[in-house]
């Protein structure tokens, strides 16, 4: 039996569960040819503060859902899914997690699909810059007024990813509704075609 087209480590967003996140993957062009890897966040919740809290206040359940990823992806691979037909993606707390996961435990992935996430940590949080990213596609969609995550921490995550030679692209809507609009659809669509033609 062949193995599978790609897969999407898919990641719900705080008070959300993984049909949630699976609907959104099924909104992309090519979502039904991939195999989705959808975990469950214990409580709904990945970890329990702000992801701007200070991350001892986050702690050690930070870890244990960045472990957790990590699981998704050797599930993935375990499947015969090469790294690099592996997409991660998530919305809010789950896009933070996978954007900080993609960061600082850095793995060349298909691409890195945030729709309104960042790194995790308190305003004035250095990420060391990875390696490995090179030409590797980002795509991050958000609003300018987004209420849990501020566009100025989506730009400071595009810096890192740029400064270690990733191909980030940002989609900016107005306002503050926090939800995956078909405009963010569309950008994650144009960055995965090229990638499962």
């Amino acid at each position: 039996m062949s193995a599978p087209r790609g897969a999407v480590v898919a990641v719900h967003g705080r008070t959300q569960d993984p049909e949630f996140i699976r609907g959104v993957v099924d909104r992309l062009a090519i979502g039904s040819s991939l195999t989705v890897i959808a975990p469950a966040a214990e409580g709904r919740s990945w970890y329990p503060k702000p992801f701007l809290a200070p991350m001892e206040e986050n702690q050690p359940f930070l870890d244990a859902a960045l472990d957790r990823v990590d699981a998704c992806v050797e599930e993935a691979l375990a499947a015969g899914v090469p790294l690099e037909r592996i997409v991660l993606l998530g919305f809010s707390q789950g896009a933070c997690l996978l954007t900080h996961s993609a960061l600082t435990r850095p793995r060349r992935y298909a691409a890195v699909i945030a729709f309104t996430g960042g790194f995790i940590g308190p305003i004035g949080t250095s990420i060391p810059r990875p390696a490995g990213l090179e030409g590797m596609p980002f795509a991050f969609a958000t609003h300018t007024d987004d209420p849990w995550v501020p566009l100025s921490r989506t730009l400071e995550s595009i810096a890192v990813a740029g400064s270690a030679g990733a191909s980030a692209r940002l989609l900016v809507e107005p306002g503050g509704v926090h939800e995956v609009t078909d405009a963010a659809i569309r950008l994650a669509d144009e960055v995965l075609a090229p990638l499962f033609p």
